[in-house]
Formats: structure tokens, C-alpha cells, sequence
């Protein structure tokens, strides 16, 4: 069980339920010097791989949800409630990944634009733990195994359109990721 200890925050994470556990999941841990760009890696024999955020300098709550947040923080915040500067000082710096924060990027295959590309991966998620049956990652958290040639960073508009079309799905009841908030 991890604990993610920020102010007004209580967020416990589990790895338990991922396939990876040191030694038989993990491939390597990424920790990139400042403007060092990280190249791809050929992960073989595992389906994890160590990755830490690279924090934003600065960082602004755009969006939250509380109703996706209730999910996984302990006491659920109420949908009506108001953060203190606090709490939302210590959720921006959790969704932006400030810390540095340890996590996962999973590795995969699978075609891409009508051919077999081999390995694949997260090359912008950072997978934190699970609770129950909700797993709670990071989109756009920075470098991974897999990041190929970007900065593992996303684009805020399309951050934006994600976020609404998965609100809009589950306010009419149908299942779908789920995101806290975006900075």
C-alpha cells in the first residue's frame, strides 16, 4: 500500500493487483537530468516499466471532477464542496505530477496506422497504484520508456476534450475512464 502524503489529501494506492512486483515486473527506473531528452527503450521480459514524473514548472488546476475523485481519496470530497487554497494547491501539484512522483508505464504491442509496430507503451502515463478496481495514472506526466521522440506531455485541448467526452459518458451511465482533474 502507498500512501500519497499531500496537504489535505489522502490518497492510498495499492500495486498489489498489477502484474508488476520488484523483480518480475520492473525494467528499469528513469530518473532524466534536466533538458536531457531519454530515448526509446526496447524493453524486453517485462510488462512494466519504472518511470518518475517530470514536474511542470508552475502549475495550474484547469478542471477537476469531484465525482471522479471520490473514487480514489479518502474522505471523498463532496461534489459541492469548495477546495481550501490548500487542497487545491496539494491536488495541482499531485495531477501535475510535482514531486517527484514514482510510478509504472506499461508496455504493449499493437498496430498503428495499418501495420504491426512491435512494442508500444505508455509514452505519457504514469501509472501510480490502484484502489479497488479504479487504477489512477498520470497522462502527460513526463519521459518513459516509451516515450519515443515526444516529451511525454499532452496538448491541453486535447486533455480538455478527453476529459468532457469521459464526464459526458459517465453522466449518462456509460462506463468509462475517468480523470480527477487536469492542469
Amino acid at each position: 500500500m502507498t500512501t500519497i502524503s499531500e496537504p489535505l489529501l489522502n490518497i492510498h494506492l495499492s500495486m498489489e493487483k498489477t502484474a508488476a512486483r520488484e523483480g518480475s515486473g520492473f525494467h528499469v527506473e528513469l530518473h532524466p537530468p534536466e533538458n536531457v531528452r531519454v530515448a526509446r527503450e526496447n524493453v524486453r521480459g517485462a510488462s512494466f516499466t519504472k518511470a518518475v514524473t517530470t514536474p511542470l514548472p508552475q502549475p495550474k488546476l484547469v478542471v477537476t471532477s469531484p465525482t471522479a475523485l471520490r473514487l480514489i481519496q479518502d474522505p471523498a470530497p463532496n461534489d459541492n464542496a469548495t477546495l481550501s487554497d490548500d487542497a487545491k494547491k496539494a491536488l495541482t501539484n499531485l495531477i501535475a505530477g510535482t514531486g517527484p512522483i514514482e510510478g509504472l508505464a506499461h508496455c504493449y504491442a499493437g498496430h498503428q496506422f495499418g501495420h504491426f509496430s512491435g512494442q508500444l507503451g505508455d509514452g505519457a502515463a504514469i501509472l501510480l497504484g490502484g484502489t479497488g478496481k479504479w487504477e489512477a495514472q498520470l497522462k502527460g506526466a513526463g519521459l518513459t520508456a516509451f516515450s519515443r521522440t515526444a516529451d511525454g506531455r499532452k496538448v491541453l485541448r486535447s486533455t480538455l476534450r478527453e476529459f468532457l467526452a469521459s464526464e459526458h459518458m459517465h453522466a449518462l451511465s456509460i462506463p468509462t475512464t475517468r480523470a480527477g482533474g487536469s492542469t
